[in-house]
C-alpha cells in the first residue's frame, strides 16, 4: 500500500508517497524506505538534498553509501514513521505500512536504506516495474539515497550508529 502522506511545501513538492520494503532475503535483509517526492522540479530536488547529505544513486544493484549523519528514521510502535534531516526538520511523519520483518532489518543493521526520488511510482503493485523504475532513474542520475540512521521505540540512539561511533572513537576520529 502506498499512500499520499503529507500535503504543503516540501523542498518545492506538494506531496509525498512512500512505500517501505525489504530487499535481499535470509539474514542478508536491508530495510528500504522510498520516497517520491511529486510536485517538485528534478534539478531542484536533487540539488536540494545532495545539500542535505543523499548521494545520487547510478546502479541499485552496487550500493555501497556512507551513513547520512543528519538524517534519522524513526519507528515508532504504532507504525509511523518519522524521517528527518538537518537532525531536526521534519520531512516525513505519518503511519507507514511496513512489511513483516522491515523493522527486524533495520534493528539489524542500525540502518534503513532510504531513497529519494520523483516519478517513482510506488502505486504500481508490480515489484518487478517498480524496480525496473527504479533502476532507470538512477540510470538517469535522478535517484537519491543514503543509509540512514534507524531508531525504533523510545531508543535514542541506533544500535548501528552507536557501535560506528565507539569504533570511529577508539580510533581517534572525531564522529560528530
Amino acid at each position: 500500500m502506498v499512500g499520499l502522506v503529507q500535503r504543503g511545501s516540501v523542498m518545492g513538492a506538494t506531496c509525498l508517497h512512500v512505500r517501505a520494503a525489504v530487499w535481499g532475503s535470509a539474514d542478508n535483509r536491508i530495510a528500504v524506505l522510498l520516497v517520491e517526492i511529486g510536485g517538485a522540479d528534478d534539478e531542484v530536488l536533487l540539488t536540494a538534498l545532495t545539500a542535505q547529505g543523499l548521494k545520487v544513486i547510478t546502479e541499485l544493484d552496487r550500493l555501497a553509501l556512507p551513513v547520512a549523519g543528519a538524517w534519522r528514521v524513526r519507528a515508532g510502535e504504532d507504525a509511523r514513521i518519522t524521517l528527518t534531516f538537518a537532525r531536526r526538520t521534519v520531512l516525513l511523519d505519518a503511519p507507514v505500512e511496513l512489511p513483516g520483518v522491515w523493522r527486524w532489518a533495520a534493528r539489524r543493521r542500525g540502518a534503513v536504506l532510504l531513497l529519494v526520488g520523483a516519478d517513482l511510482d510506488l502505486a504500481d503493485p508490480d515489484p518487478g516495474r517498480r524496480r525496473d523504475r527504479l533502476a532507470a532513474i538512477a540510470a538517469r542520475g535522478a535517484l537519491l539515497g543514503a543509509a540512514v540512521s534507524f531508531e525504533s521505540g523510545t531508543a535514542k540512539m541506533s544500535t548501528g550508529l552507536r557501535e560506528a561511533r565507539r569504533k570511529m572513537t577508539s580510533r581517534g576520529v572525531n564522529a560528530r
